[in-house]
């Protein structure tokens, strides 16, 4: 029974954030709507304050009709300023939301992996993988097509210290620029010289695992260059989802 209850109030918590995410989804995207209409009412200020300017120029004691045209425009300015201020503000609070929210998921994904660390490694298919990081078992795979089998152990653990000591290493700048279309787009560079080594020296599946790390890497901490841990759906190859994270602890606490 309290499993039971456990699992019932993780289920509704990962239904309320769902809930939540996605009508904070659907602010933002109001607002990026906003944002356009703010762009137009930029435009139709200038126009109007162009307008308001010649007709000051015009203006004199008894141009009657331009003093009202002016007063009706400097009006209409005022209105349409007034509703950009509105803009602005919602955008600003809609930001603070989308933060907080975002503060929120991040810590509710690190009470997730932290469990999973402490408790069940592998849970219905989801664990936590270690992004930029290769697993051993890949490296001592590789190494058994090279090496005779009394050499494979020294020669994964001499391989992983090394990738360790590259990967880490904040001036290694495995990427270059490449044009795709207009744009500029980074890719690894095959033509770096340790990289080079691992497909002359290796196999291609350590290869590709090492470029599948440095992928990870770039991705989840290029400045700080160390190993972070996330929740991960090793079914499918990606990164699982808070609501997937907590339906396998609700899942695994049932069972057990």
């Amino acid at each position: 029974m309290v499993e039971n209850n456990i699992n019932e109030r993780l289920m509704k918590l990962a239904e309320a954030r769902k809930k939540e995410r996605h009508q904070l989804h659907q602010q933002i995207l109001d607002l990026q709507k906003k944002r356009d209409d703010i762009q137009l009412l930029e435009l139709e200020i200038e126009e109007l304050s162009g307008t308001l300017d010649l007709l000051r120029a015009l203006d004199d004691d008894d141009g009657v009709e331009a003093k009202k045209k002016i007063e009706s425009l400097e009006e209409n300015l005022k209105d349409k300023d007034e509703t950009i201020d509105h803009l602005e503000c919602l955008n600003q609070v809609l930001l603070i939301k989308e933060r907080r929210s975002n503060d929120e998921l991040q810590d509710a994904r690190k009470e997730l992996i932290n469990f999973v660390l402490e408790g069940p490694q592998y849970m219905a298919g989801i664990g936590v993988k270690t992004m930029g990081d290769i697993d051993h078992n890949t490296i001592i795979s590789s190494a058994r097509k090279i090496y005779p089998e009394d050499e494979v152990l020294d020669k994964t653990e001499e391989f992983y210290k090394q990738f360790v000591a590259k990967i880490t290493n904040a001036n290694w700048y495995p990427f270059k620029l490449t044009m795709a279309g207009e744009n500029h787009q980074q890719v690894i560079d095959e033509d770096d010289e340790y990289l080079r080594g691992i497909k002359t020296e290796w196999d291609n599946e350590l290869y590709d695992a090492v470029l599948t790390a440095v992928t990870e890497m770039d991705e989840y901490n290029p400045s700080g260059r160390y190993f972070v841990e996330e929740l991960w759906n090793y079914q499918e190859g990606r990164k699982a989802s808070i609501a997937e994270g907590v339906k396998a602890i609700g899942d695994f606490l049932i069972k057990d």
